[in-house]
């Protein structure tokens, strides 16, 4: 559907997965991603409640502490902040090995 996208094909698959980790990593619900994390976090500050929360629905800040919490912890565990080492980071965390690409 996007064929400008397409000799970036295989950068956006990697940026993808790389996401999924992380959410693996950080115990993340599915219904939420981790764009999700990043918003509260931005919105609502790092120890702050909606407003109004508690009157229709519980409020995400709640569900999504935990993951921000461990989010904080990989990315202060970090030696550079390049997404090879946020991925080195997350696949240590998840016990994957990485394989090495011949060629």
């Amino acid at each position: 559907n996007c064929p400008e996208l397409v000799p970036h094909y295989k950068a956006i698959m990697a940026y993808k997965a790389l996401a999924d980790k992380v959410q693996m990593a950080t115990g993340l619900k599915s219904k939420y991603s981790i764009v999700d994390v990043i918003d509260v976090f931005i919105e609502f500050g790092c120890g702050g409640a909606a407003a109004g929360a508690g009157q229709r629905e519980a409020s995400p800040v709640c569900e999504l502490n935990g993951p921000r919490k461990v989010l904080r912890e990989v990315l202060r565990a970090l030696p550079r902040r390049t997404l090879r080492a946020l991925d080195n980071e997350v696949c240590y965390r998840l016990g994957l090995m990485k394989a090495r690409r011949s060629g």
